[in-house]
């Protein structure tokens, strides 16, 4: 299966791309003619139904609003029939358009010599296909919420034979920093929307999480806090003890309880106009171990199947039965493959309205998903195949963030399409790509560049990644953008070793293994040679903010400027810029936590000798630095050298 949809999603990308480019080449050959839609004698007219959905008139104003940008004159957009107009751009349904049916939330493009015909299907097409036109024919790009890139233009031509019929990948595709929860990014650049985006109805809608997007168990459902004390038999019965952590998932009071609360969600958020309702009913987050439930009904459920995922199938399959038997034919119940439910069950199987999704906490992500060499994910890998076999519904929640060094380097665009291709060749129907959520507290590497990539994986896994990464390092950085290229290069080639893999708790002392001397000061050149090239002020505050993670690596390893062997008064200083910097720039959370123990401390006096895991406050606002007084004591010593060496 995975080798046939390589090549069906091979075959469709090339004939997209050449529709996409064929117009630079056939001018000189003169194989089809340009449509002119706004030029010196004339401005293309939007046509639409008379009775369109909302989500038409959307499309429409939006290339109306993106003309007017680009020439400074703004199309009309006209309600009824286009036959007979010599200059027109029609959006809506394929009757409307005399064009064959899309795939369900897809579109189609076609034009000749007298316009340009955008068919949609579902709620997402029409804006998805509006947005499509802008971005391949007009040169328009939305590589972040602050950088949207709309060209001026005396002449806005298309090609007169465009033939572009797309249909989506996945069905739910969602990243989280702060591009991905604006609805016009997600929209332009294929996303669905979902927890962290809420995409407006006119706009196409959201597949989103009507419960909370994660580990509602004990927490929204069956909540421990309300039921444990009165109820521990609601709750895992691990090694003897009840756990407040997990719940019996064969308990039937536990059930009906959950049942109840599902349908009281259902009654008050449930929209029968969405793409697809999401509720979740996972596992609490309570470690690699778990406490899942071993009383004797879940024990045997488990040891039936080879795995603790049978018990949590047989939970997510009683209510997902309820809730289809209710009439919600839009809604699907969520459940985990995660840590010890990971493995799949050998005999239950998902009903079609479960969803699974599949978490590659564990993988490493220096290697490709699919690296044979590569232990962590070969086993991951014989999990996505095994679920893919019993599940029609497989999500992936993977990671392309560090979250215990989130503010140093994590080079993984190594990576990126080949697991996307991956996912998608293996049956995956949704992805959640959980990057630095937090990115308001620690934005310092490459966290909006990669959103943005990962969208457009999303929106295709075949697509020219060379071309999108060139695009948005030219457009957010400036003319120096083929520095920022080269850094990323060489730290991408050092990603990894046979032996040193990439995982998402990985301290920065143990990144970038092998690199040389020679190429830490080559990557150092590189960004001074990028903030010297002609940018704006912006562009050059972005190169500095993306530099911070590189500076911290070097900090944490003691290189560069940071290195021991120099004056301590120089590495010092290195270490005080750096700390202030990052301050400046709001870069004040080092790595994951939701109780600022890791946000930088306000006492200064860490930062001058200290690597700065200590930076932080620690516990009860404590430095995370046990020896407090010792370095300061350390801190005057290395004042008074420095006195001595300026006299």
């Amino acid at each position: 299966m995975a080798t046939t949809k390589r090549i069906l999603s091979v075959i469709l990308t090339i004939g997209m791309l050449a529709s996409f480019v064929a117009f630079a080449f056939a001018k000189d050959k003169g194989e089809f003619g340009v449509l002119e839609l706004f030029g010196k004698n004339q401005t293309a007219t939007i046509y639409v139904e008379k009775d369109s959905p909302q989500t038409d008139y959307f499309a429409a104003a939006v290339i109306s609003d993106y003309f007017n940008r680009m020439t400074g004159v703004e199309p009309r957009i006209v309600k009824g029939d286009y036959s007979g107009s010599k200059c027109y751009i029609a959006i809506g349904s394929p009757e409307y358009t005399n064009l064959i049916t899309p795939a369900e939330n897809g579109y189609i493009i076609s034009s000749d010599s007298q316009g340009v015909k955008i068919a949609r299907s579902g709620n997402k097409g029409a804006a998805r296909g509006a947005y499509a036109f802008l971005e391949n024919y007009c040169g328009c790009h939305w590589y972040a919420h602050d950088c949207i890139v709309a060209p001026k233009k005396d002449r806005i031509s298309v090609p007169d034979n465009i033939r572009v019929n797309y249909k989506p990948y996945f069905e739910y595709g969602e990243c989280d920093t702060m591009s991905a929860r604006v609805p016009e990014f997600n929209v332009a650049n294929g996303g669905s929307g979902g927890s962290y985006c809420v995409i407006p109805e006119v706009m196409g809608g959201t597949v989103s999480y009507i419960s909370n997007f994660c580990h509602t168990l004990t927490t929204q459902f069956c909540s421990a806090e309300k039921y444990f004390d009165a109820h521990p038999e609601y709750f895992a019965l691990h090694n003897g003890e009840r756990s407040r952590q997990q719940l019996c998932l064969t308990n039937p009071d536990t059930i009906q309880i959950v049942l109840d609360e599902v349908m009281a969600l259902l009654k008050q958020s449930h929209n029968p106009n969405a793409p697809l309702q999401i509720i979740s009913l996972t596992q609490n987050d309570s470690g690699a171990e778990g406490d899942y439930c071993q009383c004797p009904n879940c024990k045997a459920l488990d040891d039936e199947n080879g795995s603790h995922a049978g018990s949590n199938i047989y939970f997510a399959n009683t209510i997902a039965a309820e809730v289809a038997k209710a009439g919600y034919k839009n809604v699907a119940i969520d459940t985990f493959a995660y840590r010890y439910t990971r493995t799949c069950p050998t005999s239950i199987k998902p009903l079609d309205n479960v969803i699974v999704r599949l978490c590659s906490i564990e993988c490493c992500f220096g290697h490709t998903i699919a690296d044979e060499s590569c232990k962590q994910n070969v086993q991951f890998m014989a999990d996505l195949k095994a679920w893919g076999k019993i599940c029609n519904r497989v999500y992936v929640w993977d990671y392309v963030n560090n979250y215990n060094h989130t503010i140093s380097v994590f080079p993984n665009f190594g990576t990126l399409q080949s697991n996307m291709q991956t996912f998608y060749e293996n049956g995956v129907k949704g992805i959640y790509e959980e990057g630095n959520y937090y990115i308001n507290r620690s934005d310092s590497e490459f966290g909006e560049m990669k959103t943005y990539l990962l969208t457009k994986l999303m929106n295709n896994p075949y697509c020219d990644l060379e071309k999108e990464i060139d695009g948005f390092l030219e457009a957010y950085y400036g003319s120096g953008w083929k520095c920022i290229k080269e850094y990323i290069g060489i730290i991408t080639k050092r990603a990894v070793t046979d032996k040193v893999h990439l995982d998402i708790y990985q301290d920065a002392q143990d990144s970038l293994p092998g690199i040389t001397n020679r190429e830490i000061q080559k990557c150092t050149e590189l960004f001074e040679k990028a903030k010297t090239a002609d940018a704006t002020e912006e562009q050059i505050a972005r190169i500095n903010r993306s530099e911070i993670s590189w500076r911290v690596w070097k900090c944490f390893n003691k290189k560069g400027e940071f290195s021991r062997w120099q004056i301590p008064h120089k590495w010092i200083k290195a270490q005080d810029e750096l700390y202030n910097d990052m301050k400046k720039m709001g870069v004040v959370q080092i790595g994951e936590c939701w109780d600022g123990t890791r946000d930088l401390s306000d006492v200064e006096v860490l930062h001058y000798i200290l690597s700065p895991d200590c930076w932080a406050k620690g516990d009860e606002g404590k430095p995370i630095a046990s020896f407090n007084d010792f370095a300061v004591k350390i801190f005057h010593f290395m004042n008074k050298i420095t006195w001595l060496r300026n006299q």
